[in-house]
Parts: C-alpha cells; structure tokens; sequence
C-alpha cells in the first residue's frame, strides 16, 4: 500500500479532509444527544463509512476507487519531497 502512487490531488485531500472532520463531528453530535434508534444507527453507520474513506484518502494522497478507475485529480504529484505533503 506505501508503494501506490498519489492520485488525489491537493485540493482534493483539503476538500476530503474538512468533509470527514464535519462528518466526525456530526457523528458525535448524534450518538451523544440523540436516541439511538434505527434511523440513527443507520446514519451513523453512513457516516462511519464516508469518514472510513475521506480521511485516510486526504491524509495519504491516495485513493482505492481513483486507482480502480484510472482517475486522478493530482497535477504535481510527482515530487516526493517532504515539503510537498499537501500536493
């Protein structure tokens, strides 16, 4: 898995970033002050899942569906360097 190339891009993994952490919060705020019922276990299982794939995705450049389909938004993902952790 370290040796997949990066295919999304930087805009891309802030936009997956802030997404997953307003999922996170939404997720907490849920299981903290509403009953847990079955529409509520249901959301929060969707959300469990978005946040499962947005933020692993925006932290390590890569995506598994971007791969699958030969996508990717990355237009300088090339350079390696250190500096370069966000595109």
């Amino acid at each position: 898995m370290g040796d997949r190339d990066q295919n999304v891009g930087r805009k891309d993994r802030i936009v997956r970033l802030i997404l997953g952490v307003i999922a996170v919060v939404t997720m907490g705020y849920l299981f903290t002050t509403q009953p847990l019922t079955p529409a509520i276990s249901a959301a929060l299982f969707a959300l469990l899942s978005f946040i499962i794939i947005t933020i692993p995705g925006a932290l390590t450049g890569t995506c598994g569906t971007y791969a699958l389909l030969d996508v990717s938004t990355c237009s300088q993902c090339e350079d390696d360097s250190p500096s370069q952790t966000w595109g």
